[in-house]
């Protein structure tokens, strides 16, 4: 069972160089002056008593590197695994068929939200059945549609074990696919599947329209729970080619969110700036992301 205790749904970030959130446009360069220009000295919080506005930048920075001296564990959507990295990624420029909510409440914290979906799921009466459907109008950075076969084509990726790796299993776990002598599942992924292993996944995930449907092995209660986790979108090859380059798509994930990766400099002494989604709609968000800096 996944459960709502999954993980804290806390907006807590470590980073390991440096993270700029920006207003700016694409190719702009945030100065750490922009701090001491507000008239709020450096490391001084600013007094909260009036409402959030759009605009600024924001500047998080860690005082020591981890192992290998990333940013973060990972971007790729079907990757995360970290309570404050999916948090952060979650609410800049990636979506989730269902979300945490954010709150100081730790009762409401852990319970779930719509976010690309239009409900936390219908499911069957057995539970072996959950059915989401998503809303219109949402778009990719590029400004093309994000479609029920993204998301589809996102979680497929859960199952390349060989490419896709660290991340969330729960796809794998409960989805109705057949495995092999071994145990593991007869479906290897989109990279490797070939036309039968791709139709085991298929029959597993099915998309009509707006509406996309997943077949489970078993009753599980929760499993609107596990869709907070691996089930963001990743743009379709087919009509986005070479935009998933497989291990390496977590070095530049495409956005769905209110910003998008503007840079991203790995190792030690490097950053990750976002900047506004030109293309994101707040009209399509249910009031989840205040996307203030």
């Amino acid at each position: 069972m996944v459960g709502p205790n999954l993980r804290v749904r806390a907006l807590s970030l470590f980073v390991t160089a440096g993270l700029a959130v920006a207003a700016c446009g694409p190719g702009a360069t945030p100065s750490p002056s922009t701090a001491q220009e507000s008239g709020t000295p450096t490391g001084t919080p600013a007094a909260s008593t009036s409402a959030a506005v759009k605009g600024g930048t924001l500047f998080v920075l860690m005082t020591s590197a981890t192992a290998g001296g990333d940013k973060f564990t990972d971007i790729d959507p079907q990757r995360i695994y970290v309570g404050e990295d999916l948090a952060f990624f979650d609410a800049t420029i990636m979506r989730s068929l269902t979300a945490f909510k954010y709150s100081a409440d730790a009762k409401e914290a852990t319970s779930l939200t719509a976010d690309a979906a239009t409900d936390i799921g219908t499911p069957s009466a057995d539970a072996k059945t959950w059915t989401f459907t998503l809303r219109d109008g949402m778009k990719w950075q590029d400004g093309s549609a994000v479609k029920c076969e993204d998301f589809k084509y996102g979680i497929s990726r859960t199952f390349a074990s060989d490419v896709i790796t660290g991340g969330p299993q729960y796809a794998v776990t409960y989805l109705d696919i057949p495995s092999d002598a071994k145990g593991a599942s007869q479906y290897p992924g989109p990279y490797k599947a070939t036309a039968d292993q791709q139709a085991l996944y298929d029959k597993a995930v099915e998309c009509n329209g707006n509406t996309i449907t997943f077949h489970l092995k078993q009753a599980v209660g929760d499993f609107n729970y596990a869709t907070t986790l691996g089930m963001a979108a990743v743009p379709n090859p087919k009509d986005h080619p070479g935009v998933d380059t497989g291990e390496n798509y977590t070095t530049q994930p495409w956005s769905d969110g209110p910003y998008m990766i503007d840079s991203n400099t790995q190792g030690t002494g490097g950053s990750l700036v976002l900047v506004r989604n030109p293309n994101w709609d707040t009209s399509q968000d249910a009031g989840y992301r205040g996307a203030y800096p």
